[in-house]
């Protein structure tokens, strides 16, 4: 005990001692563990599918289907009623032992009212998708609640994920509970009759977080809604894939289509090794701060050692043990490690709250789960200090073979090439971050054109999203929050994918306006986003330039893109410009506009209209709340509560801030960039740290050298090309590695935001030179520090 107490004060001494250099520690230790534990738990849910676990996985097949006067085809065709059918006629190909099973149909949002023991009554926007009701058995999807497959439903069943089910429900087991779904396609009323666990994001053709509901038979499904590319079968033990070819082909002669095969293992091995690629980069990457900041704490302590050389010799001296010494040095780690654990703890519980918020459910669902990050911290920290005593103990030992006290291995050593090594990791991981976030700061710029993104967001900003169609009664609700004392005005807007008829109708003209983009073979071109709104105030509000026809009629119209209606006017479509949008109301065309706020810049997202109809004022369940001056927040916390007050059942909120709503497709590339920032900004002040303290015990161990060279007539300049030559060559070979390995990030980058292009030279060297920078800065620092003292000082105490 008193040997504990002792150990205890010597740390505290030390701790307090080197505060700066401790705090800077605990604190890069911290981000290092919470960043690999985040990745961890992130990369968790890129685990193998629930199939592979099965025991027919082997011999599970892949069908697509393709006309047989095709000869080469880069689209399947879909899966319909007839193809099922004749895939299933008396009893099914004699080689297959399971199937046909289709995976998931089109993902489409919904409303769903969930009742439970006729008591809790529930609402949420939620995606809900029909499912073939084998599939979810087929490829092994595991209850939450009894940990068994779910087994196959029945009709107008239903199952939901874990999250959702919580979300919902609290505690309460939602088996049983009534679901009355309201979607575009009609209205079902269905049963929930499990909950399924969390899926990996590997899962073969399955949204991992829906509603999946079987509405009827596979062969019954309407194919606008059961949106199927491919079927899966089970090949019977002792048959060939040529045989289940054929005899399906001979199935699908009548229909005049052919079918094409593919073992499942196959595809998935290959997208499984895909994902260990990324995942082996992404722990790679995430694990370059802790392993800066270990690099950094080790450091540190072996300077601590160097400096502390007369008390570990005399300690050496009065019979002080090896055990004993490592005691005392092993109880500041310890404590150095245990503080950075529970920083991190704070940090990990910060990022999951920041992660609950509702502005983030949409991508963390699509994106799984992120948790447990204490507990992979420890893990983390524990490992951390299992390796800073392993390397203690080994310095120790070197230390306590000498045989003399003060010759305790502590004399200084010509060779440094453990020490640069080290510290030009730290300067490679430095300028690696500190370039990657370069990178993506020219990224999001490039991205912000490309999606139309205005220079002044402040008014978005400032305003709310509101979309109250779960509403009991809408118009009451909508009355209550428009008439809020912080609400400044109120801009009806909604938008869909909507069918224009004089277009559509014209083959010739579809051909020709969508040639050349990339989505056109995936996307129905006979339909268009059109935004709807009651009057102007939306395009002044969004500041849309609008090119009005001569006599326009602009409180009741359409506009059309300026690109778009060009292409009409080569085509002769709709020569007296009137538009029926979706078989129902007719609109004059009364101008063109260029293009929307918010919109991306391909032909799919150009090619709009925007209507201006003022019945969409009185029906209006998606509409924008603009806040007065100075009191969005205080708008958000009043809209909240009466939302809360008038719709109770409402789980998942009406209301979204409109910024963050219209700018989804950069949410992601902005997360990366903010992250970036905070490993740059660390890494960098680990690196600078370490060269500081290093460049600091190299003077100092070294004054009597430079004292002497300037009786001899050294200067600054040559005092200075004497410390800098050693850091310029550490640099330069660490900036070989860094421009390399953020190369291979920008090429990584380019293939996921392939839309648009920036050259990474600037990044890159500009990272390079900011790093090298502050290098050079402490080191000359340093110098003129030393070159201030008087040397006849120096060499009298020498």
């Amino acid at each position: 005990m008193n040997m504990l107490l002792h150990n205890l004060k010597v740390a505290l001494r030390n701790i307090l001692k080197y505060k700066v250099q401790t705090l800077g520690s605990i604190l890069s230790l911290a981000i290092g563990m919470v960043t690999l534990a985040v990745v961890h738990s992130f990369l968790l849910n890129f685990r193998m599918a629930s199939i592979n676990h099965e025991p027919y996985y082997d011999r599970v097949y892949n069908l697509r289907f393709d006309s047989i006067q095709k000869h080469q085809s880069e689209n399947s065709i879909r899966i319909n009623g007839d193809i099922v059918r004749a895939v299933k006629a008396n009893g099914g190909p004699r080689c297959i032992e399971q199937g046909p099973y289709a995976p998931n149909g089109t993902l489409t949002g919904g409303w769903a009212e969930f009742t439970l023991s006729g008591k809790t009554r529930r609402k949420m926007q939620l995606d809900a998708v029909p499912l073939d009701r084998h599939y979810p058995n087929f490829v092994g999807i595991r209850s939450a609640i009894t940990g068994e497959k779910i087994k196959v439903l029945g009709p107008h069943d239903a199952i939901i994920n874990e999250k959702q089910a919580k979300q919902i429900f609290g505690d309460k087991n939602p088996v049983g509970a009534s679901i009355r779904l309201t979607k575009n396609y009609g209205n079902y009323q269905l049963r929930l009759v499990d909950v399924y666990q969390d899926l990996s994001l590997t899962e073969p053709d399955i949204s991992i977080s829906a509603l999946f509901y079987s509405p009827c038979e596979l062969e019954d499904m309407d194919s606008d809604q059961f949106y199927a590319g491919n079927l899966y079968v089970v090949l019977k033990e002792g048959c060939t894939p040529q045989q289940l070819k054929a005899e399906v082909n001979g199935r699908l002669k009548p229909l005049g289509l052919k079918v094409k095969i593919e073992k499942l293992k196959d595809r998935l091995s290959k997208e499984y090794s895909s994902v260990a690629i990324a995942c082996s980069i992404t722990y790679l990457i995430g694990s370059l701060i802790l392993l800066a900041a270990i690099i950094g704490f080790l450091r540190m302590q072996t300077q601590l050692f160097r400096m502390r050389r007369r008390e570990i010799s005399l300690r050496i001296t009065n019979g002080a043990t090896r055990l004993q010494l490592f005691s005392m040095f092993a109880t500041e780690v310890v404590m150095i490690v245990l503080g950075a654990y529970f920083v991190a703890v704070l940090m990990g519980s910060w990022i999951c709250d920041y992660l609950a918020r509702p502005q983030f459910a949409e991508v963390t669902s699509e994106l799984g789960t992120i948790s447990h990050l204490y507990l992979y911290s420890l893990v983390i920290g524990l490992v951390v200090m299992m390796l800073c005593l392993a390397i203690i103990w080994v310095v120790l030992s070197r230390i306590c073979k000498h045989t003399q006290a003060l010759e305790s291995g502590m004399r200084r050593s010509h060779n440094h090439w453990f020490r640069n090594t080290m510290l030009g990791v730290q300067v490679m991981i430095s300028m690696f971050f500190l370039g990657v976030t370069f990178c993506l700061l020219c990224w999001v710029g490039k991205m912000a054109d490309f999606n139309h993104i205005p220079d002044d967001e402040r008014a978005y900003e400032q305003s709310l999203y509101l979309q109250t169609n779960a509403a009991e009664n809408g118009q009451r609700l909508r009355d209550k929050l428009i008439h809020l004392p912080q609400v400044e005005r109120w801009i009806p807007y909604s938008w869909g994918v909507l069918q224009v008829n004089e277009l559509a109708e014209n083959e010739e003209f579809s051909k020709a306006a969508w040639q050349g983009d990339p989505y056109a073979s995936y996307n129905n071109v006979t339909s268009y986003k059109i935004r709807i709104t009651s009057d102007t105030s939306y395009l002044d509000f969004f500041k849309i330039k609008v090119n009005w026809k001569p006599k326009a009629n602009r409180k009741k119209c359409i506009l059309v893109n300026e690109e778009l209606y060009k292409q009409m006017r080569q085509h002769h479509v709709a020569p007296n410009d009137i538009l029926t949008v979706d078989e129902m109301d007719s609109y004059q065309i009364a101008g063109t506009f260029q293009s929307i706020p918010y919109q991306g810049s391909f032909k799919i997202d150009i090619y709009s209209f925007i209507v201006i109809d003022p019945k969409e004022a009185y029906g209006a369940t998606h509409y924008i709340l603009v806040a007065k001056p100075g009191e969005y927040k205080e708008m958000q916390i009043a809209v909240d509560r009466m939302i809360q007050k008038l719709e109770p059942a409402v789980v998942k909120p009406m209301s979204s801030n409109l910024r963050d709503y219209m700018a989804r497709s950069m949410f992601a590339l902005e997360i990366l960039q903010n992250i970036a920032w905070i490993l740059a900004i660390v890494s960098l002040a680990i690196c600078l740290i370490s060269i500081f303290s290093t460049v600091m015990l190299d003077t100092q161990t070294r004054k009597k050298e430079v004292a002497i060279r300037k009786v001899n007539g050294a200067l600054t300049k040559d005092i200075t090309k004497l410390f800098g030559r050693t850091y310029l060559v550490i640099s330069l070979i660490a900036m070989v590695f860094a421009v390399v390995a953020m190369l291979l990030f920008h090429i990584v980058l380019s293939q996921t935001f392939d839309m648009v292009e920036i050259n990474p030279a600037f990044p890159i060297s500009l990272s390079v030179v900011i790093v090298i920078g502050f290098i050079a800065a402490i080191i000359a620092c340093q110098v003129r520090k030393i070159m201030k003292v008087d040397p006849s000082e120096i060499l009298a105490k020498e």
